[in-house]
């Protein structure tokens, strides 16, 4: 009996020794946190699905900012377990006698940083930072973006005028001019500003470009009496028809993108409102200062409260939550956090977490974009009957390429490439993005074409078996009718970030196949004393939601 027992000992050790080294690169990557795989993000998964699994409040702290409230609000990308208090919709008569309602809106702080710290705009201004020199101070510290003032300004700190409670503002006259410096508005740009007419007879243009021509016009936010106008490069981006509720000298909430799908590229008060797609930057942003004669009388007396300035075009998403905030600024008189070195350590895990999830939805995306540019390239090459390009990414099976050379593909891959860097906080900037990308994009084309048996025959993930949380799961063919195999294929259906593998069961089904990796490994068994308590928690719940889940700490004692 008991040379049995020694000879089933060491033919286990031998298994865990095979499995272990299997597997050695996906746990160093896992563990790891790979700064290229925003799906290896260890901590941050374990937390939040801890905190899914149990449903426990997050705690609450407040931001040392003075006014800044960072509780994720209602449909914001955040942690599903954390709560929010939305401020009421108000209506206040403006001092002109109009009134306005504004409405809350869904994306919080937490995510406004997170965007932030992801997307660090060319310059970011507001109205509580000018200089006893006159210089409207770039809120990110850099000397060479701060604005020129000339001319008389007041300082304000007012409500009215739509703005629920009291804001920061700098209001001038028509002999007041602001100049920023070269490309402000980059070749590829997002702005969104807070501005307002003062008055009733000078009420022209107030953001515009410095360099602006008959041939190259450009503004943004307000012209001949109008709010929410956006006009780039001779092109009315809005309908030009479009009015606005509320008086003439009300704020407006303008935000703008060179590129993107139209209406959510332009957002007006919240509204999106694009009804054309383009414009073509690199050119000098200013305020009562126009270069060419031509259009030198199109001045105006203005108020401005914020201009955030990128020199990327941000997405539909991020456009978004931009707008989102300076809306809510308005409502609350909370000023906006720009970065995080004030706030506390909760505030900065809530900022991190959604920081991460936000690069993850914005690479998927751009896959997505890149993957869908591959099927175009595909189906012309297809219809020309050539494909001459040899410095492709070419898929046999379905003949889908990828031209890495296009300038659509090569933007796609030098954002992704970005977001890398931004996720190991690297400040090298790589010129293209890992392989993985490009393997991605493929998958993902695969993935449409071809897919396992069990996607269609059930609804919901098949219940895991012991094997399926310890057996390697490294190129399991779609065509493999192994039961352990089934719960694995099912969560990649429509691929690795799909609908169904960000289903709670398929996400938890991932989450506990790493934690039994990584604590019955062959150099590390790991029983109750020696797990680590947030490995142990996750145990717990992974043995309440798998009946099936293997129960290593028993066998580890």
């Amino acid at each position: 009996m008991i040379k049995l027992s020694i000879i089933i000992i060491l033919v286990f050790i031998v298994l865990i020794t095979i499995f272990a080294l299997y597997f050695s690169t996906t746990i160093e990557n896992f563990t790891n946190s790979s700064p290229t795989d925003p799906k290896y993000d260890y901590q941050k998964v374990l937390k939040d699905f801890y905190d899914e699994l149990n449903k426990t409040p997050a705690t609450t702290s407040t931001s040392p900012a003075p006014d800044a409230s960072l509780e994720p609000a209602s449909g914001s990308a955040v942690p599903a377990n954390t709560t929010t208090t939305t401020p009421p919709t108000t209506t206040t008569p403006s001092p002109s006698g109009s009134s306005v309602t504004l409405s809350p809106q869904s994306s919080s702080m937490v995510d406004f940083i997170a965007l932030i710290e992801t997307y660090k705009p060319w310059g970011a201004y507001f109205a509580g930072n000018v200089s006893d020199d006159n210089k409207l101070l770039d809120l990110l510290n850099r000397d060479n973006r701060n604005a020129i003032i000339t001319g008389q300004i007041v300082k304000n700190n007012v409500n009215g005028f739509g703005a629920i409670k009291n804001i920061a503002s700098i209001s001038g006259t028509i002999n007041t001019t602001i100049e920023w410096g070269q490309n402000s508005i980059s070749p590829e740009y997002t702005i969104c500003s807070i501005t307002r007419y003062t008055g009733n007879t000078n009420n022209k243009r107030i953001l515009t470009a410095k360099d602006a021509s008959p041939t190259n016009d450009w503004l943004h936010g307000h012209q001949f009496g109008k709010r929410g106008v956006v006009y780039y490069n001779n092109e009315y981006k809005i309908d030009n028809s479009l009015t606005i509720s509320g008086n003439v000298n009300d704020w407006v909430v303008t935000c703008a993108s060179s590129k993107g799908q139209t209406p959510t590229n332009v957002f007006i008060n919240g509204v999106p409102s694009g009804v054309k797609e383009g414009g073509v930057g690199g050119l000098k942003l200013s305020i009562n200062k126009i270069d060419n004669t031509n259009i030198i009388n199109e001045f105006s007396d203005f108020a401005l409260s914020y201009v955030i300035i990128w020199d990327v075009a941000l997405s539909d998403t991020a456009l978004k939550i931009v707008s989102d905030n300076l809306i809510n600024y308005l409502i609350t008189g909370e000023n906006i956090v720009f970065d995080m070195g004030s706030l506390t350590i909760d505030d900065k895990v809530k900022v991190l977490s959604v920081k991460s999830n936000f690069i993850q939805a914005e690479t998927n995306k751009l896959v997505s974009k890149l993957s869908t540019n591959a099927n175009a390239n595909t189906n012309t090459n297809t219809n020309a009957n050539t494909n001459t390009n040899t410095n492709t990414n070419t898929d046999t099976d379905n003949n889908t390429t990828i031209d890495i050379n296009h300038p659509d593909v090569t933007n796609i891959l030098n954002k992704v490439a970005n977001l890398e860097n931004n996720l190991s906080n690297s400040e090298v900037v790589q010129k293209v993005p890992s392989t993985n990308v490009l393997t991605a994009a493929q998958e993902q084309t695969n993935n449409q074409a071809n897919k396992a048996t069990i996607c269609n025959l059930v609804d919901e993930m098949p219940n895991p078996l012991m094997s399926s949380f310890s057996d390697e799961m490294i190129n399991v063919p779609i065509t493999n009718t192994d039961k352990a195999y089934q719960s694995y294929l099912w969560c990649k259906c429509d691929g690795v970030n799909g609908v169904k593998a960000n289903t709670d069961k398929c996400k938890m089904y991932e989450v506990c196949r790493r934690n039994y990796v990584n604590n019955n490994r062959i150099d590390f068994k790991a029983n109750s004393e020696t797990i680590s308590s947030i490995d142990r928690k996750l145990y717990d719940s992974c043995i309440n939601v798998f009946e099936n889940f293997p129960r290593y700490l028993d066998a580890n004692k």
